[in-house]
């Protein structure tokens, strides 16, 4: 039985997960690998790199999709929310495509988007991204509208505005953010509320980022994934 230091503490587990350090990457393709990630993690805390995959994938749940607060004060996901409205949007992420698989599985997302609604790519997002909106063009959707966490994201989205500009085709860029009242799941909804008001369903796209827009994974991994671990660490105890 490997022995672990019982001096460890939920804090340290927090800090090694919330540093980064532990993001492995394939040495061809410079792409973000969840093997070799699991690996530096296992390293880190002494344990088997399977064990801790289980560990951190088992804390992805239905409950790590981002909410939309309705006038009631009741919740509903964002995925669930559009899709009352009678919008289904892509979800575009880049990635390990087994790791990203298993979150889109385990969040239960896989359960409310069509499968040929989900898009991951290994390290060109904005390739994909092109596809996706060259798709909905093609069916006729002339508003379509992007929403990411990250600004360097939508950068490309922004450029690819301009150019869709001239064919009639206008490419809206939102910068989502979970913890900010005045951008997160509920603000965006009730802007994409107001879209609607202007253009009817079958003229908007939606193109939602996975990581951060359609699942909050950073609370997942600095909290349950966290205690998940710090309690696999105490299970193992050697004393």
């Amino acid at each position: 039985m490997t022995r672990i230091e019982t001096s460890i503490t939920k804090d340290f587990v927090l800090q090694i997960i919330q540093n980064k350090a532990w993001y492995g990457f394939n040495p061809e393709t410079h792409a973000f690998n969840w093997q070799a990630s699991l690996e530096n993690i296992a390293a880190s805390l002494n344990l088997n790199p399977q064990e801790v995959n289980q560990t951190i994938t088992q804390a992805f749940t239905p409950d790590c999709l981002s909410q939309v607060i309705r006038k009631d004060n009741s919740s509903v996901s964002l995925l669930e929310a559009t899709l009352e409205i009678g919008l289904m949007p892509h979800l575009w992420t880049v990635g390990d495509k087994d790791w990203q698989m298993e979150k889109f599985l385990r969040s239960g997302a896989a359960n409310l988007i069509a499968k040929d609604h989900y898009h991951c790519s290994l390290d060109n997002k904005t390739q994909a991204l092109e596809g996706i909106i060259k798709t909905l063009t093609q069916e006729g959707r002339d508003h379509i509208v992007v929403v990411d966490d990250k600004d360097t994201s939508l950068q490309s989205v922004k450029k690819l505005a301009q150019e869709y500009k001239a064919r009639k085709v206008t490419i809206f860029d939102y910068l989502m953010k979970l913890s900010n009242p005045q951008a997160d799941p509920t603000a965006f909804f009730d802007w994409l509320q107001g879209l609607r008001q202007k253009v009817t369903n079958n003229q908007i796209g939606l193109i939602f980022d996975f990581d951060g827009v359609v699942a909050n994974t950073d609370q997942v991994l600095f909290g349950q994934a966290v205690d998940n671990l710090y309690n696999l660490l105490h299970s193992r105890l050697c004393i």
